[in-house]
């Protein structure tokens, strides 16, 4: 079974990917749990199968998945207590890495991360971004908020407070988002108080949804 939402391009490619394999190395008959992003998700009643392979995001999918007693593959950065599955998930720091040479490479000099509270890979990310840019000589600062679902901002985050942040930073910055939902906030704030995007600040996700970086007033670029 694959229990993956099916929501965002990050869900589909995981399952494309599962999909992929099979078709090299015999096919397997697959479940797949079609699901929002922060929906419950779990194993039909009854269901009889060899494994899962899952995004474990919350300790209640963790303790069901356990009880079933079969071998768990989790595809979730988010690491919980007793949630010891076998993991395969993104490398945050060559992640942030590669966000932070993006930058560079454009001559910036000024960082800044939009981060999330109560989240370890969030803050592994943030981490990790911080030192690549001060290891080079940049400058870096930070704001967090608390997130509404999941890893998923407060949409009814105040935009004005959130704009005058960014302007109080040194100009030309460049700003990393956790995701793509955090990265059109952080372009609706500053286009709120007046700055331009790119030519003042630029914005980069740690996801690449092509959904939400399409449809957002700037298109948003994101780390595949």
């Amino acid at each position: 079974a694959i229990l993956v939402d099916t929501s965002s391009t990050w869900g589909r490619g995981v399952i494309a990917g599962v999909v992929g394999y099979t078709s090299t190395h015999g096919r397997w008959n697959i479940f797949v749990e079609a699901r929002g992003l922060e929906e419950t998700m779990q194993l039909p009643v009854g269901w009889r199968g060899d494994g899962v392979i899952a995004r474990v995001g919350n300790a209640a999918m963790a303790a069901h998945l356990r009880s079933k007693r079969i071998p768990v593959v989790n595809v979730s950065g988010i690491e919980l207590l007793g949630a010891n599955f076998h993991r395969v998930s993104t490398d945050l720091v060559a992640s942030a890495r590669l966000a932070a040479d993006h930058f560079l490479e454009r001559g910036f000099r000024h960082f800044a991360y939009f981060s999330l509270s109560g989240l370890d890979c969030v803050s592994k990310h943030q981490q990790a971004f911080m030192d690549a840019v001060r290891s080079a000589g940049g400058d870096f600062a930070s704001l967090t908020v608390k997130p509404q679902a999941g890893a998923e901002p407060n949409w009814r985050l105040d935009l004005v407070k959130l704009g005058e942040w960014v302007k109080g930073l040194s100009k030309p910055v460049a700003i990393l988002c956790w995701n793509a939902s955090g990265a059109r906030e952080m372009i609706f704030a500053c286009l709120e108080v007046g700055l331009q995007v790119p030519e003042e600040v630029a914005i980069l996700s740690q996801s690449d949804d092509e959904v939400l970086c399409e449809a957002a007033q700037i298109d948003i670029s994101g780390v595949r």
